[in-house]
């Protein structure tokens, strides 16, 4: 004769006991539900995940307004140097000339397109 009983033991953390009888020998089998426990873990996991990524992409953004802003006031103090005549525009705009590769950029500044 087999007979099965299931009972949920929150104490324990188990889901479910087990007790079968079979031909006079008695055994216990104990089942965690680690299924749902494995993928609870998992979700959790994925959730810490986006945040961490979320986090990195929001620095990584800052840090790119940062820098954008750190030239823009550089050009504008060189600009203003230029103007009072603190710096000799046609060094610059040689050392532009030189540094500037594509043509969308050398426009901007009157140069000729490199080929």
């Amino acid at each position: 004769m087999v007979y099965d009983q299931s009972i949920t033991l929150h104490r324990l953390n188990l889901s479910y006991l087990v007790l079968r009888y079979d031909r006079g020998l008695v055994g216990l089998l104990v089942k965690e539900d680690m299924s749902k426990r494995l993928d609870d873990l998992l979700k959790k996991r994925e959730q810490l995940n986006a945040q961490i990524q979320k986090e990195k992409n929001k620095q990584s953004q800052q840090k790119r307004k940062e820098d954008t802003r750190r030239k823009i006031l550089l050009g504008a103090l060189m600009m203003e140097m230029i103007e009072k005549g603190e710096l000799d525009e046609k060094k610059i705009m040689k050392r532009l000339d030189g540094f500037l590769t594509k043509d969308i950029d050398r426009k901007l500044f009157a140069l000729p397109e490199k080929n």
